[in-house]
C-alpha cells in the first residue's frame, strides 16, 4: 500500500467536508508523484484523477453544492 494512503487514519469518518478535502489532496499528491516519476506513469496519474473526481462528486451528493452562477451576456 502506498505510504500516503496508509497514513490516512481509517478510524476517521472521511465523509465530512474536511475529510473529503484531505482525501482529494492525498490522491492529488499521488497523481502528481505518478506523473513526475521517471516513467511518467500517465495511467496511474489518471487513475488517481478518477478517484479525486469520485470523491468530489460524493462530497457534493452528501453536502450539496452552491448553485452555479451563470454569467449574463453583456
Amino acid at each position: 500500500m502506498d505510504p500516503a494512503i496508509s497514513s490516512v487514519d481509517p478510524s476517521q469518518d472521511h465523509r465530512t467536508i474536511p475529510g473529503e478535502l484531505v482525501l482529494m489532496k492525498v490522491y492529488l499528491d499521488l497523481a502528481m508523484q505518478a506523473w513526475v516519476n521517471p516513467r511518467n506513469d500517465q495511467e496511474a496519474a489518471l487513475n488517481n484523477v478518477r478517484k479525486i473526481a469520485g470523491i468530489a462528486v460524493r462530497c457534493m451528493e452528501n453536502h450539496g453544492a452552491p448553485p452555479r452562477m451563470v454569467p449574463r451576456d453583456p
